[in-house]
């Protein structure tokens, strides 16, 4: 481990950083941020978002946001109270085919949606990068869910109500792998 981190900064000097942190305490006492990119474990985000808000600095946070709603919750509670701003990041509302259908969408030229059908289908190997993922609980819907949902949200505008049911297919993980 001591070898891996030394290479890491061996690493950094040679690329230019010209700070580095091995904890976000000394980052936030020892830097001016306008904002900071929380991309941990989702485990970790609620006590990172949490001292990033009490230092004064606007939070965006990857998702998942937290391992529960409560946790959300709190996360967005203490972000109000501290008075920064507080983005959860979603990716895929940005890529060029979902971009062109809303232009299209908004444009006229497909007439006015009243009805469609959203689905994401990959053959990722999600868990050879990711391997966490294979123990979560809730494992498509926390990594593919927030997408497919924040991609309609994007299209549509705000759900009324929202259903889902979920299975299990791979018996190699723990929690559901599709929606």
């Amino acid at each position: 481990m001591i070898e891996r981190g030394q290479k890491r900064k061996k690493w950094l000097k040679s690329s230019g950083f010209l700070r580095y942190y091995d904890n976000v305490e000394s980052l936030l006492l020892n830097e001016e941020l306008d904002c900071i990119d929380i991309i941990t474990d989702v485990d970790t985000h609620p006590i990172f978002v949490k001292m990033a808000a009490e230092s004064g600095v606007n939070v965006i946070c990857q998702k998942p946001m937290a391992a529960s709603f409560a946790l959300a919750q709190e996360m967005t509670k203490v972000c109000r109270k501290q008075g920064v701003k507080f983005f959860i990041h979603e990716n895929f509302r940005w890529q060029a085919p979902i971009r062109a259908l809303k232009k299209a969408i908004h444009s006229g030229v497909i007439g006015e949606p009243f009805k469609a059908r959203v689905s994401f289908c990959s053959g990722f190997p999600v868990f050879d990068n990711q391997p966490f993922l294979a123990e979560l609980e809730q494992f498509i819907l926390t990594d593919i869910g927030s997408h497919v949902l924040d991609v309609c949200r994007f299209l549509f505008g705000e759900a009324d109500n929202l259903r889902c049911m979920t299975g299990r297919v791979n018996p190699t993980i723990k929690g559901e792998d599709v929606a």
